[in-house]
């Protein structure tokens, strides 16, 4: 089956995962808030000590720029099935920063997606995007809103995470277009500052134009990777590798696994633990071991190896 993701403008993206084997992902960052509507399955979220997973016709709303340990769990019978929706809305969001981005409001939670009502609203929304000649985009944008307000009605955020620092800034403004031809000058002046201050300012928060450019075009191709069945080489060449096998390289040194045990191929596993490493992401810089890769049976995690 052909899988692809679907994009309208003005009203959203929508893409379907299947995976039928366990797979977990170290701090991802979603480059928009991403509702998910776990069709089988079970998916968790997980930022320090907090947790959250959500199960069949649940659905969780996970806010753009905050970053989440993420797992992906089948169920004994059938593969993990998803259905992933992006609206372009979202992006409307109070620029204020909260006192404590982990406060509960900016944390998913799972909501029930039984509701006939709610589970139309879903349909619809997913429809107008698969089919954009069946309806208006005035009409498509109304059934995305609807969506929305049926999260924000039970508890879930839909709006994108505030940004709490320069390198969320510049994040925030790489990930609306990652595949731009972005220049550091270019985005030195959307902030409102020198390049020579830029520089300054990412390197005192640990990182640079670079890396943040990098973290944020991997994590285009992780969804690419989970959520497509475009060749793996493609994808490479289009975030800028030339050699797959590098590419490969730096993904498993980012996630944890190959790209192929992300599409849950897991062709060949070896047990051995994810070298230390440090992972710079937008307001967090996390050091130490991250364990990531195909989970077992007994629900212990086994790390890929190149």
């Amino acid at each position: 089956m052909k899988r692809t993701i679907k994009t309208l403008a003005s009203v959203g993206s929508t893409a379907r995962i299947m995976l039928r084997r366990p797979i977990a992902l170290p701090q991802v960052i979603f480059s928009r808030t991403t509702i998910i509507i776990v069709r089988r399955g079970v998916v968790e979220l997980a930022r320090g000590g907090w947790r959250c997973s959500a199960s069949d016709n649940q659905v969780i709303a996970a806010p753009a720029g905050m970053a989440f340990d993420i797992t992906y769990r089948p169920s004994a019978e059938t593969p993990f099935v998803a259905d992933w929706l992006l609206p372009c809305l979202a992006e409307d969001q109070d620029d204020t920063p909260p006192e404590d981005m982990a406060m509960p409001q900016w944390l998913p939670r799972p909501i029930d997606a039984r509701k006939s009502q709610f589970r139309q609203s879903l349909a619809c929304a997913i429809k107008s995007i698969k089919e954009p000649k069946e309806l208006p985009d005035v009409i498509a944008i109304q059934h995305m809103r609807e969506v929305m307000l049926w999260i924000d009605r039970n508890g879930g955020c839909v709006r994108a995470a505030p940004a709490t620092s320069e390198s969320s800034r510049i994040w925030n403004i790489l990930a609306a277009d990652p595949m731009r031809d972005w220049r550091p000058s270019e985005v030195a002046d959307r902030v409102g500052m020198s390049l020579s201050c830029l520089r300054i300012r990412l390197f005192e928060e640990g990182t640079s134009f670079v890396r943040l450019l990098h973290e944020v075009r991997m994590g285009h191709a992780l969804s690419e990777i989970v959520a497509t069945n475009r060749p793996i080489y493609t994808i490479a060449r289009e975030i800028g590798y030339r050699c797959t096998a590098q590419f490969s390289a730096r993904f498993y040194e980012r996630y944890g696994l190959r790209p192929g045990d992300a599409r849950g191929h897991n062709r060949s596993v070896r047990s051995r633990l994810v070298s230390s490493r440090r992972i710079i992401v937008p307001a967090l810089v996390l050091s130490g071991t991250h364990q990531a890769g195909v989970i077992g049976g007994d629900g212990s995690l086994t790390p890929t190896r190149m």
